[in-house]
């Protein structure tokens, strides 16, 4: 599609930039409170936007950086769709009851807008697949594949997001995991502490037992329950995973931290070049090829829970992923 600077904009074309101004400008213009709040782009990449009639305020595209801000102004970067990159979409609805749904999200689907991704997230599919109203109750990381609960209302959404954070919902992950397995149990707990990562290119970090946290105050309590199932060869293992905490990547650092990263894992893999390369230029195919797979090998394969208005025990359960019959 053309646009130009007479065009009203569809809202379904944008993507909103920030809120609503709702405090005074101050005589600030359009470039200054971009560079200023928005600083995933310095202020030259914004006035390149701003120059190739991406940028709106209202819905009109804006050609003058230096353009005055008024309150109640809302600004948005057109967003077409063909800048999205190609990611498997085939969300599936596996449960649906009332107010309340299962879906299966495929591994590199997003789970909200975030750098080129507006359209192909689950915030946005789940929609198509049902009505406007639906949406995630909880989260996945991208690259994890498996079951996602949803709600229809905001009180459904509230009332699964609150099985899961009260512990009331029992979730299993599959992992595909690389290394020798030298556990003296195929049966075990992990509850070493975790200290979160301080930014976008930093890494989670677990103590070297459960023992340390007391000199680590930053660190957070974390345990999962892990199970080997069987070995695809000697250096490619199934194990369970059930985590009874929801630290960020809890799963991912205790097994990395047990010598048994996951595969495709590209932040807690054996290489650190892996990692590094990842954070300069995210998951190229090179870094792919480095990894040993496309995205992490981690299934959220299982979840029960007491229905929260029938009352009644549901379990739910996916396929297991290709990658779980005959490794990569």
């Amino acid at each position: 599609m053309h646009y130009n600077d007479t065009n009203t904009i569809p809202k379904e074309e944008l993507r909103r930039i920030g809120p609503q101004i709702s405090q005074p400008p101050n005589g600030a213009t359009l470039i200054e409170w971009l560079s200023k709040n928005f600083s995933f782009f310095t202020k030259d990449q914004w006035q390149t936007q701003i120059d190739a009639n991406f940028i709106t305020i209202n819905q009109q595209i804006v050609t003058d950086g230096k353009r005055l801000l008024a309150l109640g102004d809302q600004i948005a970067r057109i967003h077409p769709l063909n800048e999205e990159p190609n990611v498997n979409t085939n969300l599936e609805i596996i449960w649906l009851d009332g107010d309340f749904a299962a879906i299966n999200k495929p591994a590199g689907l997003p789970m909200h807008e975030s750098a080129y991704f507006r359209r192909k997230t689950v915030h946005w599919l789940i929609k198509g697949r049902l009505s406007p109203e639906w949406d995630a109750a909880h989260r996945l990381d991208r690259e994890t594949s498996g079951i996602v609960l949803c709600g229809r209302t905001q009180e459904a959404r509230k009332q699964l997001a609150l099985l899961i954070e009260n512990r009331k919902a029992k979730k299993t992950y599959l992992a595909l995991c690389q290394g020798l397995f030298n556990l003296p149990s195929a049966i075990w707990i992990d509850k070493r502490s975790i200290i979160p990562a301080k930014g976008p290119t930093d890494k989670a970090t677990c103590l070297l037992s459960q023992d340390d946290s007391d000199s680590f105050p930053a660190s957070q309590t974390a345990e999962t329950h892990f199970q080997w199932t069987s070995s695809l060869t000697d250096k490619l293992h199934l194990i369970e995973a059930q985590p009874i905490t929801g630290r960020t990547h809890q799963i991912r650092v205790h097994l990395a931290n047990s010598g048994l990263p996951i595969l495709g894992d590209k932040i807690y893999g054996p290489n650190e070049d892996t990692f590094k390369r990842y954070i300069s230029e995210g998951n190229s195919i090179e870094v792919q090829k480095m990894a040993g797979a496309p995205n992490h090998c981690l299934h959220a394969s299982k979840i029960e829970f007491l229905h929260p208005v029938a009352n009644t025990n549901i379990s739910i359960t996916t396929p297991i992923p290709d990658w779980a019959k005959k490794g990569l």
